[in-house]
């Protein structure tokens, strides 16, 4: 009975949140059957994921350890409700492998290649999963917001910066099957083999290994319908964010955004000068992940100052008001937004999708 009125309480505040922020979630039975999807594809049959891990402990690996992380990592992004019944587990699972990350023998060797400099840090961000066993299941209110947009204006070209991490560029072979497209571009500072593998098969699709800010690939890239820009704007650091949507506006028409978007204040901040205790506290990442230990000065709140400039990081909270300004002031008008609720457990995240769409096609119409 206890079980039964705590479900028709969580449906009564999903309800009422879908209702008032216009969440695209149908069901939490939907997005528990992704949740086991996710399992299967990395074979687990144990009925807990703590019962998952300890029964590959004598044998686990550097990739599966980075693997099961990732996976953890990916808990975390889901809805509050299914974090919480996952929450014991998941916390249980990190100590674990924070515990094999750092005391097994050859622990130390991978932590010194992955860490000492950006292009090792790569590897460490961006596994090569097989296809087939990828647990990444493309976010269906992504994959909304690409099927909106490209009907309402008929788009037949676009630029997916950042597209690769998490999902093998899954967004830009999205559109290239489902639509007609005469030009596409990827670009992200790592390809893994799988998508360049892939991208054979696509002759209208083109793939720069640059960060996108890069003179040789802004030069590259022509003038697109649409550029995509999902979850990489926080990411962005000298240049930043701003900059980035400034040398990319006089190259499309429509710029398609998601991304957690800062909801504690008004202005956007940086991060990493919240202190350390706040820095954690509002990012999906533990003090003792892969890439996020060395950030902040032993006994100290302040951040290393080379972490600065470290795009993997999470590095801005960026804010509704100053993204809509920035786009304003470089001649587009948010035509289409959705408010998804909160980013996994973190209070101050939501996760927002935009359309914005030049004055240009807007005056024409």
């Amino acid at each position: 009975m206890k079980m039964a009125i705590v479900k028709k309480k969580d449906k009564e505040i999903l309800a009422r949140e879908i209702k008032e922020k216009d969440i695209l979630i149908k069901n939490l039975e939907g997005e528990i059957d992704d949740l086991k999807k996710e399992i299967e594809y990395l074979n687990f049959k144990n009925k807990t994921l703590l019962n998952q891990i300890n029964s590959i402990k004598e044998s686990i690996s550097w990739k599966s350890i980075t693997t099961l992380q990732n996976f953890i990592d990916s808990l975390l992004q889901k809805t509050p409700l299914i974090y919480s019944k996952y929450k014991s587990g998941v916390l249980k699972a990190r100590k674990i492998l924070n515990k094999e990350n750092y005391e097994k023998g050859s622990s130390d060797k991978y932590r010194n290649l992955f860490l000492e400099t950006k292009e090792k840090a790569i590897k460490n961000f961006q596994i090569e999963y097989k296809e087939e066993d990828s647990f990444n299941i493309l976010n269906k209110d992504k994959l909304l917001l690409i099927d909106t947009a490209f009907k309402i204006y008929n788009i037949r070209s676009f630029a997916d910066l950042g597209g690769v991490w998490g999902v093998n560029a899954g967004y830009s072979f999205y559109c290239l099957n489902r639509y007609k497209i005469n030009q596409a571009y990827l670009v992200d500072f790592y390809i893994n083999s799988i998508v360049k593998k892939k991208s054979k098969k696509f002759p209208k699709l083109k793939i720069y290994e640059e960060d996108f800010h890069e003179k040789k690939v802004l030069n590259s890239i022509k003038n697109v319908d649409c550029i995509f820009l999902f979850d990489v704007l926080l990411h962005q650091i000298s240049p930043d964010w701003k900059t980035v949507i400034s040398l990319y506006a006089p190259k499309t028409k429509i710029f398609l955004v998601y991304n957690p978007q800062w909801i504690a204040s008004f202005k956007s901040r940086r991060l990493l000068d919240l202190g350390k205790e706040a820095y954690f506290s509002n990012i999906p990442h533990s003090q003792n992940h892969p890439g996020y230990k060395s950030i902040f000065k032993t006994n100290s709140s302040k951040a290393n100052i080379r972490y600065y400039n470290k795009s993997y990081l999470w590095q801005w909270g960026i804010t509704d008001y100053d993204l809509i300004k920035i786009m304003k002031k470089n001649g587009f008008v948010l035509k289409e937004f959705k408010n998804y609720g909160n980013f996994g457990h973190l209070k101050n995240f939501e996760n927002h999708s935009f359309v914005f769409v030049s004055r240009s096609i807007l005056d024409k119409r």
